[in-house]
């Protein structure tokens, strides 16, 4: 005892060093064991005496080398006939050992830095330990006491609508506790190789497993779960699920306190795993093994089979989530898992593994059962509430006791389980199956959702919110998401930009068809979205950077389809990917009533924790995915879809909406091997929104069936949208268009848009949408007034003259030239460049034909059209009048409005009048007829002419024949009169130039007997 107390008192650092040792013992023992206290304690120890005893040994080196170097200079004293050797020998002895002594001194400064720090080092751990002890002291002071009994008596979860109304209540069902001798070794050893495979063995804490998850966690990988099995049947009724912060620490700690010093003392392990096995929510409406037996599989948990062990095994880690009747894809996943980990702890063999893989759950699972028929009406709504609140917290609102706070409007809901309950809605069939999804646009939050109808006595499935891997192809409903949108985002698009609807593939050579099999060839965008065209779609898909595409899909909560790589199907621009559901699909379309922010829908807005008091507020988190003005185009766009696409059903309360159909097809096998007609489509869709509310509605059948199937037409899909949007919809709420989006008059069929002349007739023009950075500004050539002709002249000839000009060079607007920069800046592919500029030359020579030069008389401010040519020159009739004024325009052959302004020439003439004009009679002046016979005049009676010029056809010429009998009566019809009787007629034809009267010639028609 005399040497410990001279050891300690000798350096005081051997006393630290102790106490601390002893205290690592004693908490190592009490948290822990004893073996393992007494491994830290001696490894704590090994770091201190190790060093100390080196650095002991080194010392005593340091003394005898100093008393060797004293004894050497006392003898070299003594030897004077040897002074001068020695003094030399001693000289350089004494230099190195100087220099042995500085390293020496280096050396130990060094050594004391080292201690310095070794000792602020265990200062620092014991305060660390000291803090522990104050921890845990203060840990078993508030754990509190464990109860047994409150395993079993939790407050029930409330839900309360948008109003502040309750509608329904969670885990406040009774449940059928058993004893360990009532569970099936299969489903015990279920429980335990998934929870704790170490059950039996620890004493509630685990500390390799504990060490292994905090190891994991710090590197960020998944290395499990901390929590024993005891310790989670402490988390989960007697303090909270927290696992972050300053809570998280000392929720885990109380858990290890709870399980090590309370429960696993007093409860053997069987009493444990049947707390554990009886106080969970296992989906359903199931609460506790016994329950979950009952409702899953018919039969009490002794009877599981070690395929249903391990799925009711896999249910504790997510109840909601993994509920084999609202996800019975994750609910299979799950059991694999469960079957794997049963096999790697040796419970179940390689064969037993394999035969209870092939036992699924669609196989092992009876259909529709449930242990509570509470809010069915609600179910939907709930089960998304439940799989939020389960997202967000990590409780189970079925298990732990909260007042949730969700976005249902009750009575919109309750409006929409009328439609879907056939209430007020005739539906087609029972078997006929619908989604609906209705989402709030200022806030994202759900506001009403249909699962589905009828689904009492089958496998209860979500059409509305993808829960179970329930998607489907969402159609056309697809192309303002992944082609519109992405077009004028990224490519500035207007709504006017054109299109070429013609043959097409996509870049692996399928073809791209229409619905109707025909093609418009060149459209507009709007015109392409408004009939849904597919080819036009599949077009601007592929004209835009496909990682863009991606951005703006993702961005609005789709889930386009991909290759290995990451690349997009081009089959998504007309929605040919399973992904969707009413719920990304109306969160999506929402994105464009709110002027482009994406609000992700949700159902939870604040949680108020009965057990803790806490209170935890959700403010959705509004991010801008596209521009306004692309919101806003393709909105404007939608509007003038729906008055096409819903047809008879368009008129929803008078209301402006938004909206687009989709329709999905049958591949080939499935049509032929189901013999299904050729009219028969899979799904179909609407989706549609206006200021307020956006909704989205599938129509279909759960499974490909014979004698169930969409006809294409039916309208189906239109006439439930109609009902629900009813409901929603609001005659008062309109759209507002932003002032980046301008109204722009433009001319049709120019390529890149381009502003109207003040010749272009109202007919090419168009009104379209643009943003106000890239709206047009050069105006089309098209229509500009042409140039006049030069160098014009004129020489007569008698009544003509020839006219004579230098023409104009062939028009801009003419030329291919002009409308190639155009057509190129609107086309990524050289064939619809070429396709579109043909296009553009035949527009132009059916709307204003050839380059032509009209001559025109001028008569004060009027102009009469004397003749069209397309030469230099032209010979015209003078009008009758002295020098008259000739005027030649450069036109057009089918437009006028682009008409030069003219140029004029005064011809060198005198006019003419009726006394320069001769008429003559052609035939006998005198003809004598028989009674019976007939007479006909000649073909041409009169011949009139002017200088020896027949101009008898002229226009100016006019020539009026009267027939009188002897009486000097008028003959209206001498045909049939001359020659029937007896008697004299006359012919007289009266001859006018330009009105003027020339002369008249007159014959004579004796008739006898």
């Amino acid at each position: 005892m005399k040497e410990l107390k001279a050891f300690f008192k000798k350096d005081p650092f051997n006393l630290l060093v102790f106490i601390l040792s002893i205290i690592i013992l004693l908490i190592g023992t009490l948290v822990v064991n004893f073996l393992v206290g007494l491994v830290v304690f001696i490894a704590v120890n090994l770091i201190w005496v190790i060093p100390f005893i080196k650095w002991k040994k080194k010392l005593k080196t340091r003394d005898e080398t100093k008393k060797s170097i004293k004894t050497i200079d006392s003898e070299n004293d003594n030897l004077n006939e040897e002074a001068e050797k020695v003094s030399v020998a001693l000289e350089e002895r004494s230099d190195k050992v100087a220099k042995k002594g500085k390293k020496t001194k280096e050396k130990n400064g060094k050594k004391k830095l080292g201690k310095k720090i070794l000792l602020g080092f265990l200062i620092f751990f014991l305060i660390c330990i000291i803090a522990g002890i104050v921890f845990f002291i203060y840990i078993a002071v508030t754990a509190g006491k464990f109860d047994p009994d409150k395993l079993y008596s939790k407050e029930a979860s409330t839900l309360v609508d948008v109003n502040g109304d309750t509608y329904a209540k969670l885990g406040a069902e009774m449940r059928q506790k058993i004893s360990y001798d009532d569970m099936s070794e299969e489903l015990i050893n279920a429980i335990v190789a998934t929870e704790d495979s170490r059950f039996f063995e620890h004493n509630g804490f685990d500390l390799p497993r504990f060490m292994k998850a905090s190891f994991g966690q710090l590197l960020g990988q998944d290395a499990g779960g901390a929590s024993t099995l005891t310790m989670q049947v402490s988390k989960n009724q007697y303090t909270s699920n927290v696992a972050t912060g300053w809570e998280g620490i000392k929720r885990k700690f109380t858990d290890i306190y709870i399980s090590m010093f309370q429960i696993e003392p007093n409860y053997s392990k069987e009493e444990i795993l049947e707390f554990y096995a009886n106080s969970y929510y296992l989906g359903s409406g199931a609460y506790g093994v016994e329950q979950a037996a009952e409702t899953y599989f018919n039969k009490e948990a002794k009877d599981l089979n070690i395929s249903e062990a391990a799925m009711i095994a896999g249910l504790f880690q997510s109840p909601v989530s993994y509920d084999p009747n609202i996800n019975p894809e994750k609910t299979e996943e799950r059991r694999l898992v469960v079957l794997s980990l049963m096999k790697r702890h040796g419970y179940i063999t390689d064969q037993e593994y394999e035969i209870a893989k092939k036992m699924t759950v669609d196989k092992i699972v009876i259909k529709g059962n449930s242990s509570t028929t509470d809010n069915l009406q609600y179910r939907g709504f709930i089960n998304a509430v439940a799989e939020e609140v389960e997202e967000k917290t990590g409780l189970n609102p079925y298990q732990s006791s909260m007042k949730i706070y969700t976005t249902m409007d009750k009575e919109k809901q309750d409006a929409l389980n009328d439609i879907m309950e056939g209430k007020n809605y005739k539906w087609e069939n029972d078997v006929v199956q619908a989604g609906v999804v209705a989402i709030d646009n200022e806030t994202g939050g759900i506001v009403a959702v249909s699962n589905g109808r009828n689904q009492e006595g089958e496998t209860w499935q979500d059409f509305a919110t993808g829960s179970g891997g329930n998607v489907r192809q969402i159609g056309s409903t697809a192309k303002p998401l992944y082609d519109y949108g992405p077009a004028i985002e990224y490519n500035n698009w207007n709504t006017d930009h054109p299109i070429i609807d013609s043959q097409h593939t996509y870049s692996d050579g399928t073809p791209v068809n229409n619905w109707d099999g025909n093609y418009k060839g060149i459209i507009t965008m709007r015109q392409a979205l408004v009939e849904s065209r597919n080819v036009p779609a599949v077009k601007t898909f592929q004209s835009v950077d496909s990682n863009k595409i991606k951005e703006f899909a993702t961005s609005i909560g789709l889930h386009p389809g991909m290759d290995d790589s990451g690349k997009l199907y081009e089959a998504d621009a007309i929605g040919g990917y399973n992904g969707e559901y009413p719920l990304s699909v109306a969160g999506a379309y929402s994105a464009f009533a709110t002027g482009g922010y994406y609000i992700e829908p949700h159902t939870v807005t604040k949680i108020e924790f009965d057990e803790t008091g806490e209170v935890e507020e959700y403010e959705p988190e509004k991010t801008r995915v596209m521009s306004e003005a692309t919101a806003y185009m393709i909105t404007d766009m939608l509007v003038d879809t729906a008055e096409n696409a819903l047809g008879r059903y368009r008129n929803i309360n008078g209301a402006t909406y938004a909206a687009k159909t989709g329709t999905s097809n049958y591949d080939e096998e499935t049509q032929k091997k189901l013999g299904l007609p050729n009219n028969a489509v899979n799904d179909l869709w609407v989706a549609g929104y206006n200021p307020d509310y956006s909704i989205a509605v599938w129509y279909g059948y759960p499974s490909n069936s014979s004698k169930y199937y969409n006809r294409f037409g039916s309208a189906q899909n239109s006439r439930l949208f109609n009902a629900v949007a009813k409901k929603f919809f609001d005659a008062d709420a309109k759209f507002e268009k932003p002032d980046e989006v301008v109204e722009v008059t433009v001319e049709r069929n120019t390529g890149t848009s381009l502003l109207p002349s003040e010749n272009t007739p109202d007919s090419a023009k168009t009104t379209e949408l643009f943003r106000e950075s890239t709206k047009p500004t050069e105006v089309s050539a098209r229509f500009n007034t042409l140039n006049n002709v030069s160098n014009l002249k004129a020489s007569v000839s008698g009544n003509r003259a020839t006219i004579s000009w230098s023409g104009v060079s062939t028009p801009e607007a003419l030329n291919k030239s002009y409308w190639q920069p155009f057509v190129e800046k609107a086309f990524g592919l050289a064939k619809d460049q070429n396709s579109y500029l043909s296009y553009i030359m035949n527009y132009n020579n059916r709307v204003l034909g050839s380059l032509v030069y009209k001559i025109y008389y001028k008569n004060g401010n009027d102009l009469t059209l004397l003749t069209t040519t397309s030469d230099t020159s032209a010979t015209v009739k003078l009008p009758n009048i002295d020098s008259p004024t000739i005027v030649v325009k450069t036109g057009y052959s089918n437009f006028s409005g682009s008409d030069s302004s003219g140029v004029e020439v005064s011809v060198d003439y005198q006019g003419v009048s009726a006394s320069d004009v001769k008429a003559t009679l052609n035939g006998d002046a005198n003809v004598s007829l028989k009674v019976g016979s007939i007479h006909s005049e000649p073909v041409k009676p009169v011949t009139v002419t002017l200088d020896g010029e027949d101009i008898t056809n002229s226009d100016d010429v006019d020539i009026t024949l009267t027939v009188t009998d002897s009486t000097g009566t008028p003959v209206s019809n001498w045909k049939n009169v001359v020659g029937k009787t007896a008697d004299s007629y006359t012919f007289s034809y009266k001859v006018t130039y330009q009105g003027e009267t020339v002369t008249t010639l007159t014959k004579t028609i004796t008739v006898s007997e």
